[in-house]
């Protein structure tokens, strides 16, 4: 089961990494599910079992969480981030101020890459 959460971290990077996920697309569950080679029924219930969360919600938790490591490296905008990481563009502006108080308390902890 931990081999397929990596699976399908690499999926989020792939897409992240391509500019899909800027364009605003995250895969769905049934693409996840497919490219696993498992049903969308059971990896729902595998990933919900392993992670307490949804892939909605698994998704979110990636983007938050790259967001944080972006903004470590403090080569980026909160907006920049915010557009990256494929927040629709009316939510940008709510998001990158989110992500700018985000990069104010990791300059505050001496810049390291988490928050917590």
């Amino acid at each position: 089961n931990k081999l397929l959460l990596a699976r399908l971290d690499r999926m989020f990077d792939e897409y992240l990494d391509s500019g899909r996920l800027s364009a605003g697309g995250l895969p769905v569950l049934a693409q996840c599910a497919a490219a696993l080679n498992l049903s969308a029924a059971y990896f729902s219930d595998l990933l919900k079992f392993e992670t307490g969360k949804s892939l909605e919600e698994y998704f979110e938790f990636r983007r938050l969480d790259t967001a944080r490591r972006l903004l470590s490296e403090g080569m980026h905008t909160p907006a920049a981030v915010a557009r990256l990481l494929g927040y629709q563009e009316r939510k940008v502006q709510t998001v990158s101020q989110i992500f700018h108080q985000e990069r104010q308390l990791l300059r505050g902890k001496g810049g390291r890459g988490s928050a917590g």
